[in-house]
C-alpha cells in the first residue's frame, strides 16, 4: 500500500535504524532535527512536497468534481490545498490520509468516511504515527491487545468506534484529524452525517454515476471493471455501458466455472466487452509465507487468512503497469436498502429505544468454535455492551432520523471504516482502485432518494431496463447460487435459502490449499512456547482443531482459518 511512517520529538539514532528495519524501502525520506518522515508503496497513490516552511505527504486518492466531470488530484492540486493555513477545500470524494509537517508541529487527517486510517502513539519523548498499525506496534514493542476492541472486531465486525485493537495506540478515521506539538496530541473525531438533497430521483443518480465512471477517460487512463453476478455490479455495468466510454474491459476473480465468472463472461460477450479472469500467480513456499504474513499484518484479522488467496493483491499489477483505473460495485447495497435488514426485524425495538444489551444480541456474530479462553470471552462480551452503548449515543435518534436511514448510516460507519478501509489500503499498493458507491457525494445522494426507489432495487432495475434491457434476461448470483432476476428482495432470500439446502456446497479450495501447504508451520506454531504461553488462547481447543483437521476432519478448517489470521497478526507485531 502507499504508506507513511513518522516520528516527532527527541529521537535517537537507534530509533531511526529500527524504523528503517521495519519499513520497506521508501520512495520519500525526509529528516530534520526533531522529526523524520518516510513514505513509500505505489507511486501513483503517493504524493509529497517539500517546501521552505511546510511540507506534506498524501497516501491514497483525492477526487475533484467540477460541473462537467470528476478527476484525480495531482501533486500540484494537493499542494494548492495543503500549503494554505486553512484546509477548507479538501476533496469531498476519494480515500486518503495526509500529514503536514514543520519544525513546530505535525498535522494529520483522513478522508471523510475513513477509507484510509492513521495510527498514533506516544513512545517516551517521541510521538510516532503511521498508516500501518502492525509496523507502529512493532516499533513500540511489548504490545498487548485491547480486549474490548478485539472483541468488537471478532464478534461484531467492527462497531463504529475510534478505538484501536492495540493498547496505547490511537486510531484516526472518518474525517478525523490530529495536531501534534512538542509531546502533546490533540485529536478531533468527526462523524460523517448525510446532508439532505431535495427532489432527488433516478436520473440524478444515474447522471452522477455516469460522470464518475468517466473519470479514467478524463485523465487519459483506461477503465477495467470488476464484474460479478450481483445486482450492484450489473447496475454499474449498465451505467458504464451507457456512458460512451471506449476501450474499457471487465474482469472477474475466481474459477471460470464459478457462477459469477460464467454470468460475467456471457454478459460481456453479448455486449462485446473484453472480459478476462486474472490467473492466480504461482508462489514458491517462501513467497507464499511472506504474502500470507503481509496480508495478516495489513488486514488485522478482519478477514480469515485464506482471503488473501481469494483476491491476491498481485493480480492488480497488470492494471498499474497499463495505466488502468479499476472500479467495482462494492457497497452498492446503499442504493437499494440492502444492508442490515435483519435488524429491521430483530433489532428495531432495541434501536428505537436505545437498548444496547438487547441490540447486542441481534448484532453478535456466530463465529463457531473460538480460540479464546472461555473466561476471557466472558469478559470480552461484557465489554461489547459498552461499545454498543457508545455507538448508539453517536448515532442520530432513529425515531426522528428514520429507522431505514439509521440502518444505512450504521452500515456506512461499520463497513467502510473497518474491513473495507483495510482492503482499500492494500489495493493502493498496486493500482488506482475506485469504488463509486463508496464516495461521500454518491452516498449522500442515496440518503436523499425516496425509500420506495431503493426497496427491491427499483431504481437499479429501472435504470438497467432503460440502458441495457437485455441484462434482465440473465439470472443473478449470490453465494455461488443462481436465482431469477425478476424476484423481489424477500422472495430472492427465500429462494436462496431453499436452494442452499439442496445444493452441494462448493469446497473452499483456497482454504484447503493454504492449510495443506502450511501443515508443518501450523503444527509447529500450535506447539510453540509463544502460543502455549499466550494468555488469551485456549490452547487445548487450538491443538484439538489442528490435529483433527490434519486427521481428515475438514470442519475444523474454519476454526484454523480465523485463528491463523489472528496468530499471524500477533507474530507480525512482536
Amino acid at each position: 500500500m502507499s504508506w507513511f511512517f513518522g516520528i516527532f520529538g527527541e529521537f535517537q539514532t537507534d530509533e531511526i535504524e529500527k524504523i528503517s528495519r521495519i519499513c520497506p524501502q521508501p520512495l520519500y525520506n525526509f529528516e530534520k532535527e526533531n522529526y523524520k518522515i518516510l513514505a513509500g508503496g505505489f507511486g501513483k497513490t503517493l504524493y509529497h512536497s517539500q517546501n521552505i516552511d511546510t511540507s506534506w505527504v498524501v497516501c491514497g486518492v483525492g477526487i475533484s468534481h467540477s460541473d462537467k466531470n470528476f478527476s484525480l488530484y495531482d501533486s500540484r492540486s494537493w499542494d494548492e490545498i495543503l500549503s494554505k493555513p486553512q484546509l477548507n477545500t479538501l476533496p469531498i470524494n476519494g480515500h486518503y490520509v495526509a500529514v503536514i509537517y514543520s519544525k513546530q508541529h505535525i498535522y494529520c487527517f483522513t478522508d471523510k468516511l475513513g477509507l484510509r486510517n492513521i495510527y498514533i502513539s506516544k513512545t517516551g519523548k517521541n510521538i510516532v504515527f503511521s498508516t500501518r498499525l502492525d509496523w507502529l506496534a512493532k516499533f513500540r514493542g511489548n504490545c498487548s491487545f485491547n480486549l474490548a476492541e478485539t472483541a468488537n472486531r471478532l464478534f461484531l465486525g467492527d462497531m463504529p468506534t475510534e478505538g484501536c485493537i492495540i493498547k496505547g495506540i490511537e486510531r484516526l478515521t472518518a474525517g478525523g484529524s490530529v495536531y501534534i506539538k512538542k509531546n502533546n496530541i490533540s485529536i478531533l473525531h468527526n462523524k460523517w452525517l448525510p446532508e439532505s438533497v431535495p427532489n432527488i430521483g433516478i436520473n440524478d443518480c444515474d447522471t452522477l454515476l455516469q460522470k464518475f465512471v468517466s473519470l479514467p477517460r478524463n485523465i487519459d487512463s483506461k477503465l477495467s471493471f470488476g464484474l460479478s453476478g450481483g445486482m450492484d455490479s450489473r447496475y454499474l455495468f449498465s451505467i458504464i455501458n451507457s456512458s460512451c466510454i471506449k476501450d474499457w474491459t471487465a474482469f472477474t476473480f475466481g474459477s471460470i466455472y464459478y457462477p459469477d465468472s460464467r454470468i460475467a463472461s456471457e454478459i460481456c460477450k453479448l455486449y462485446n466487452i473484453p472480459h478476462f479472469i486474472p490467473e492466480q500467480p504461482k508462489m514458491q513456499p517462501d513467497e507464499f509465507m511472506a504474502a500470507m504474513r503481509e496480508f495478516a499484518g495489513s488486514m488485522q484479522f478482519s478477514k480469515p487468512i485464506s482471503a488473501f488467496l481469494d483476491i491476491d493483491i498481485r493480480n492488480y499489477i497488470s492494471f498499474s503497469n497499463n495505466n488502468v483505473i479499476v472500479m467495482d460495485g462494492g457497497f452498492g447495497e446503499i442504493l437499494r436498502r440492502g444492508l442490515y435488514n435483519r435488524l429491521l426485524i430483530k433489532g428495531k425495538k432495541s434501536i428505537l429505544k436505545k437498548e444496547p444489551k438487547s441490540l447486542l444480541n441481534s448484532l453478535i456474530r456466530n463465529t463457531g468454535n473460538t480460540f479464546i479462553k472461555d473466561e476471557v470471552l466472558r469478559s470480552m462480551k461484557k465489554s461489547l455492551i459498552m461499545i454498543v452503548s457508545k455507538m448508539l449515543d453517536t448515532m442520530p435518534p432513529a425515531v426522528s432520523f428514520g429507522i431505514e436511514n439509521w440502518l444505512d448510516l450504521f452500515s456506512v460507519r461499520v463497513k467502510i471504516a473497518g474491513a473495507l478501509a483495510l482492503e482499500q489500503s492494500r489495493l493502493d499498493s498496486t493500482a488506482i482502485s475506485l469504488t463509486p458507491f463508496m464516495q461521500p457525494e454518491i452516498i449522500n445522494l442515496a440518503f436523499s432518494l425516496p425509500l420506495d426507489l431503493k426497496i427491491n432495487s427499483k431504481m437499479m432495475r429501472e435504470s438497467i431496463r432503460k440502458f441495457t434491457p437485455k441484462l434482465g434476461t440473465f439470472p443473478l448470483v449470490k453465494d455461488n447460487i443462481f436465482y431469477p432476476y425478476i424476484l423481489p428482495t424477500k422472495l430472492s432470500k427465500a429462494y436462496l435459502k431453499f436452494k442452499s439446502k439442496l445444493k452441494t456446497p462448493i469446497v473452499d479450495n483456497n482454504l484447503n490449499e493454504l492449510l495443506n501447504g502450511t501443515r508443518e508451520f501450523v503444527m509447529d506454531t500450535v506447539s510453540s512456547i509463544s502460543v502455549q504461553n499466550f494468555d488469551l488462547y485456549d490452547t487445548v481447543r487450538i491443538k484439538h482443531a489442528a490435529e483433527s483437521y490434519y486427521s481428515g476432519n475438514k470442519k475444523y478448517g474454519k476454526f484454523l482459518n480465523h485463528w491463523l489470521a489472528f496468530e499471524l497478526f500477533r507474530q507480525e507485531i512482536e
